[in-house]
């Protein structure tokens, strides 16, 4: 009866211990897999196409600045597929001071009486400043059923604040497509400013298509334009004869004439954007203890550089610069749990050109002590029950 009694003890003990690892394991995956999905849903995996986001500001209204800043932070991160453009509607004087006509009519397409205000998917959403609703919308748009057409876009620079824009627009389907395309001009850092004197970003300036267009079943249509700034002009009489080739983004949506939401979204800059900053560093490590990074990327006109940085663990560093073109940058993190985390970094020039992402994976495994057995780490403990066992001849 002894013995069996003593086995009990023990073998609560024992499961005691199991239990407590199996629960630490339960919630380790729980977050990983988290971290994870949210890393799937940042790289587009999961998208049906890339969200357009058309914004109407004003240069007076002091929502419109924090807007400004809040969708470029997350615009920033790359957690999601979307593409954006600022339409600056009103100058800094009010309401009769109209800064573009272009920017108006759309306005005025829309129906916006409210700033900011954001067209998500040409209206398949209307978003009126508020901040963290703006991710829901996003995944809303992201799921949706689209038709299937593809768009490539490219621009050549030609000097005098001239360039040329190329468009070649794709119907993999075996029915006709009735469309609309608006390919807006911005700049990636824009000339008109907040009412808190910061720069919009990706702010319009003019477009280079807006039209209907026809695409037969399996059909391809091609179009291309010629644009000089200096023979464009907001509506204060300022030209746009001083844009500079590193500081142009060309942003096109594809708009289905059915429902007037957005099929197919594209980009192009006038100069290549900086490389995928290259990552070295250790793969693998202990928590909680310090790791070097290096990361370096190249700018094809040789621009400095700032570098966005997120260490996969809802940690990063927001544009830290700025640093030469291809030169070595070295930052340290540490990671609190165990898991499998992804560094990620861009770079962006001085003008605000983003490229590509780069990528490290690091694994920090468990720490050895938690693949022990609890009835171990018990005798390990108290060393006089196994020789207590050995008396009873258990």
């Amino acid at each position: 009866m002894k013995k069996i009694i003593f086995l009990l003890v023990i073998g609560t003990i024992a499961l005691s211990g199991f239990s407590t690892i199996a629960l630490k394991n339960d919630i380790d995956y729980v977050d990983y897999k988290t971290r994870v999905f949210t890393q799937v849903n940042g790289n587009g995996e999961d998208y049906t196409h890339t969200v357009f986001l058309e914004i109407a500001n004003t240069q007076f209204c002091g929502g419109c600045d924090f807007w400004n800043s809040d969708v470029y932070d997350l615009y920033s991160e790359g957690n999601y597929n979307f593409e954006y453009v600022n339409m600056i509607v009103y100058g800094p004087n009010g309401w009769m001071d109209i800064l573009n006509l272009d920017a108006y009519d759309w306005n005025n397409l829309y129906n916006i009486t409210k700033y900011p205000t954001s067209i998500l998917d040409g209206d398949y959403r209307k978003l009126n400043y508020q901040p963290y609703t703006l991710p829901l919308y996003i995944d809303e748009c992201r799921i949706r059923e689209v038709r299937d057409i593809k768009a490539n876009m490219t621009l050549q620079w030609f000097g005098n604040a001239t360039f040329k824009v190329d468009i070649l627009i794709e119907n993999n389907e075996d029915i006709s497509y009735n469309g609309y395309i608006r390919a807006a001009i911005t700049e990636i850092t824009s000339r008109y400013n907040t009412v808190n004197n910061s720069n919009f970003n990706f702010g319009f300036l003019d477009y280079a298509f807006n039209k209907e267009i026809f695409i037969t079943n399996r059909g391809i249509y091609t179009d291309s334009i010629t644009w000089n700034g200096n023979e464009h002009e907001d509506n204060h009489g300022n030209n746009f004869g001083d844009i500079l080739p590193g500081n142009i983004q060309v942003v096109m949506g594809v708009y289905n004439n059915l429902n007037g939401y957005v099929d197919e979204t594209v980009k192009a800059f006038v100069n290549s954007p900086p490389n995928a900053p290259k990552i070295d560093g250790p793969t693998s490590g202990k928590a909680r203890e310090e790791y070097e990074f290096t990361f370096v990327s190249v700018d094809p006109e040789d621009n400095d550089l700032f570098y966005y940085l997120n260490w996969g663990d809802d940690s990063f560093e927001d544009w830290i610069g700025p640093f030469n073109s291809g030169e070595k940058v070295t930052m340290s993190h540490n990671w609190s749990t165990n898991g499998k985390y992804i560094i990620k970094a861009k770079a962006k020039t001085i003008n605000g050109l983003m490229g590509p992402w780069g990528e490290l994976e690091v694994k920090i495994p468990k720490s050895r002590i938690l693949v022990c057995t609890p009835l171990f780490r018990f005798f390990e403990r108290f060393p006089m029950f196994e020789v207590f066992l050995r008396i009873m001849d258990l």
